[in-house]
């Protein structure tokens, strides 16, 4: 592959028209020859996870709740957790809509899913549920 860059001492240069261009241009301002190092460089960059794992932990309520709570993802069933227990979830990146849901209790929350892992707790008790980002 041939190089679009030459350098003349600290310079660099399009090989294509001679024009000099700054270090880190990724095109040549005059003519439009992509420079292979910049653009190489930049593809080489790390991309982003297109999904977010979701690590959801049901905390422990000791008055001996035995109630199982549907986990739904924008209105999918997506699993269930028991007191105490955790399930994990994998969804693409973007807003949703996760829910807990037993009967005609419902607990919900909007999230913003941007790649990588992401820490929730759900918590019951005599005050309601909570959902908490950790």
């Amino acid at each position: 592959m041939q190089t679009a860059l030459s350098r003349k001492g600290y310079q660099m240069f399009c090989y294509k028209c001679g024009f000099e261009v700054p270090d880190d241009a990724a095109f040549c301002s005059k003519c439009g020859t992509p420079l292979a190092s910049n653009v190489a460089s930049a593809a080489t960059q790390p991309a982003q996870p297109a999904n977010t794992i979701l690590h959801i932990t049901r905390k422990k309520n000791f008055n001996g709740s035995a109630l199982v709570f549907e986990v739904q993802i924008d209105g999918a069933p997506r699993g269930v957790l028991k007191n105490g227990g955790s399930c994990d979830i994998d969804v693409p990146n973007g807003s949703h809509l996760l829910t807990f849901k037993h009967g005609r209790d419902i607990a919900s929350s909007n999230l913003v899913c941007n790649g990588g892992d992401m820490n929730i707790e759900f918590a019951t008790g005599f005050m309601g549920m909570q959902i908490t980002q950790i």
